[in-house]
């Protein structure tokens, strides 16, 4: 009997997503950075915004996508593999009049 993993178990067993989530951990500290010496606070947010939240979204969805495709696979296969339950016959019986 195959045990289902969760979510965060399936993504920490994969070397490929530490990877990817240091990559996006490392981005974000240097887009703070970045906002931080800016010099008002609209700038910096949008200095974050821009090239810190918008790429970082957009670079987490495309290289996530093989992820998000496996598992969809995975949860698809039992389902597809198992039989149909059986029909119990049911019992009919005439009342007589």
């Amino acid at each position: 009997m195959r045990v289902k993993k969760s979510k965060a178990e399936s993504a920490s067993a994969n070397p490929y997503n530490q990877v990817m989530y240091m990559i996006a951990i490392a981005w974000i500290y240097v887009t703070l950075l970045m906002a931080a010496t800016e010099p008002s606070i609209t700038a910096g947010v949008l200095t974050f915004s821009i090239y810190g939240l918008v790429p970082l979204a957009l670079f987490l969805w495309l290289f996530g996508t093989p992820q998000r495709n496996r598992q969809r696979a995975a949860e698809r296969l039992p389902q597809e593999s198992t039989p149909p339950p059986e029909q119990k016959e049911t019992d009919v019986r005439s009342t007589g009049d």
